[in-house]
């Protein structure tokens, strides 16, 4: 979803970014970027989890071999595509490059390299929420700290259009539906459910107008938000899909989730520099194929030949 976005439809629309332009896809991809929303509802999900039973250094240690590692390759990996391909436009100065290697640049006041990073500071902010309620009050405290935080977000959504309380919502779904399945039907996680639910469908409406203006074209609201509804309900239902998959599916499926990560980190600016330069107007629709599919190759190869290896190599020695 969110490849289509930025290939068939963003990197044209807006400030020009990409050179080949797919009107014929635009109405369908328009609404990859709500792809995102899913990676903070899985987050959402795997977070509580990850830190249930288990200290805050441990934590701490484990995200950040996570995440890192991987992040600093793929950001070298842009930069060298982005100076080989000569597209001095994306190219950052060193400031720029420093501030980024923290993962939260826009916090320095600098701009992200590639424009798929602006989601990794959402992700750290969930996690120290959630690192810091269970370090001050115990696992059990998630819930109601989720739904207090919550209530702040309905708060700021009265009074305000606020962009935080929208993704802390999807990140609420997802930590909901572990919560029902792992600690069992309680009201509170259930209210967690319904009310992040409630904020993100109320947050799609508003999100289509601003949508809408900044790249002069219709976002209906309706499909918006029947989008988030199915992504909620694949997120709840997978506790009960993934043990019908059996072995083999659930390996592939492992396989293709750990490939997302580095997929995500390089395809935007890297697929803009690769498509502008190598492909005209006459061979876009070879050129969309081509990238795509390099994008998702040398992400495998990342995966599989430096991320799982070198998380495995940090967890032994930390």
């Amino acid at each position: 979803m969110v490849i289509a976005f930025h290939f068939g439809f963003r990197g044209h629309a807006e400030s020009g970014y990409l050179s080949l332009d797919f009107p014929e896809l635009s109405p369908v991809v328009r609404y990859g970027y709500l792809g995102v929303p899913l990676f903070f509802m899985i987050s959402g999900y795997v977070i509580p989890w990850s830190i249930k039973g288990r200290t805050l250094r441990y934590f701490a240690a484990h995200r950040f071999i996570r995440l890192y590692p991987t992040f600093w390759f793929c950001l070298v990996f842009t930069l060298l595509v982005e100076h080989l391909t000569n597209s001095t436009r994306l190219y950052p100065n060193f400031s720029t490059t420093l501030a980024n290697l923290t993962m939260v640049p826009t916090w320095f006041g600098f701009t992200e390299i590639d424009g798929s990073y602006w989601s990794l500071a959402i992700e750290l902010q969930f996690y120290m929420l959630i690192g810091a309620s269970v370090w001050a009050f115990g696992f059990k405290s998630i819930g109601n700290v989720l739904l207090i935080s919550l209530l702040m977000g309905c708060v700021s959504q009265i009074f305000y259009f606020s962009m935080f309380a929208q993704r802390f919502a999807y990140f609420g779904i997802g930590a909901a539906c572990y919560l029902l399945h792992s600690e069992g039907f309680r009201m509170k996680y259930l209210a967690l459910l319904v009310g992040s639910l409630g904020i993100a469908l109320r947050a799609c409406q508003l999100e289509a107008p601003f949508f809408a203006s900044l790249y002069q074209t219709r976002f209906d609201p309706k499909v918006c938000a029947e989008i988030v509804v199915l992504e909620a309900l694949l997120v709840f239902s997978s506790y009960w899909i993934s043990p019908m998959m059996g072995r083999r599916v659930n390996k592939a499926a492992i396989y293709l989730g750990g490939v997302t990560y580095p997929l995500y980190l390089i395809h935007q600016f890297a697929g803009y520099s690769i498509m502008n330069t190598y492909f005209t107007a006459v061979d876009r629709w070879l050129a969309i194929c081509i990238t795509a599919l390099l994008m998702v190759a040398i992400s495998s190869l990342i995966y599989v030949y430096f991320d799982f290896l070198i998380r495995e190599k940090l967890r032994k020695i930390r």
